[in-house]
């Protein structure tokens, strides 16, 4: 709290003048704060006026969860996904705090990642509010595993940037094949002879 445009301090009043001043409440910390600050006068009655003053101070705070457990690490290593097709997880956002957050625009990963279904980019959520988007891994090539990143911009004081990280391994498509033998030697030349 703070005391500001002090017009009274050193004023001599003339009966039904009044004088202003701002009193200010800039909390650093959510939760509830109180203090009180005192005005004299050479009133004969009231020559110390103390005047109260309460406020709870708010904060957004960002908390993000998928479905690959664990689901708060901020983390998304998908499972081996067989070239030309897709494997799909989901993102939670949530408001976990006391005030509105308010989401930035979300970055896109490389290929072959992409975010899908945003319905996070530009909201204003409520306290408990979520919101979810889509996460895609859509390999194109098989090989080693491919890591990108993409982030989640807020109004959350201490995680104004939330980075994800994505991992995959492409892999290439089980080919059946098939073999037959028979029980006259030699039993895989596919020609069955009877007596």
């Amino acid at each position: 709290f703070s005391v500001l445009n002090d017009t009274c301090t050193g004023l001599t009043l003339i009966p039904t003048a009044v004088c202003p001043l701002t009193v200010r409440f800039a909390p650093t910390a959510t939760g509830a704060f109180s203090k009180s600050f005192n005005i004299p006068s050479n009133d004969p009655v009231d020559n110390l006026v103390t005047m109260n003053v309460s406020g709870t101070g708010v904060s957004p705070a960002i908390s993000i969860t998928d479905t690959i457990p664990p689901t708060d690490d901020k983390a998304i290593p998908f499972a081996p996904t067989t070239v030309a097709t897709t494997t799909d997880e989901t993102v939670t956002v949530t408001n976990s705090g006391t005030a509105d957050l308010i989401i930035g625009t979300l970055t896109q990963p490389a290929a072959p990642f992409s975010v899908l279904n945003d319905t996070c980019t530009g909201r204003t959520l409520a306290p408990d509010e979520p919101c979810t988007l889509t996460v895609r891994f859509a390999p194109a090539a098989a090989g080693g595993l491919i890591s990108e990143t993409f982030d989640i911009p807020s109004n959350d004081p201490v995680d104004n940037l939330v980075t994800i990280n994505v991992t995959g391994t492409g892999t290439l498509a089980l080919i059946p094949g098939i073999s037959v033998t028979d029980s006259v030697p030699p039993d895989s030349d596919l020609e069955v002879p009877f007596g």
